[in-house]
């Protein structure tokens, strides 16, 4: 990886970090799932995922400055309809 690569993932938290590693270590697992249409499935999802991961938070400078956590633990978008409970 060049320098550029390495910066955005420098600069998340922790909690970040290891959700993204939590998040792509099951998409590995599914790979390896007994169900062709799961492992297919997947193969596709990790691509995806990562590719969109990664423009969003180099996009954002590192941050996923636009979700806050609720008390539920729960991300919610401040710009969404939804009102908070």
């Amino acid at each position: 990886m060049n320098r550029n690569n390495d910066e955005w993932w420098a600069a998340l938290a922790t909690g970040e970090k290891l959700f993204l590693r939590s998040l792509m270590r099951m998409i590995q697992g599914a790979k390896r799932s007994q169900v062709r249409e799961v492992a297919r499935a997947a193969r596709k999802w990790e691509s995806g995922l990562g590719c969109f991961i990664k423009v969003r938070l180099k996009a954002e400078g590192g941050k996923a400055s636009n979700f806050k956590p609720q008390a539920s633990g729960k991300l919610q978008n401040p710009n969404s309809k939804t009102p908070e409970r």
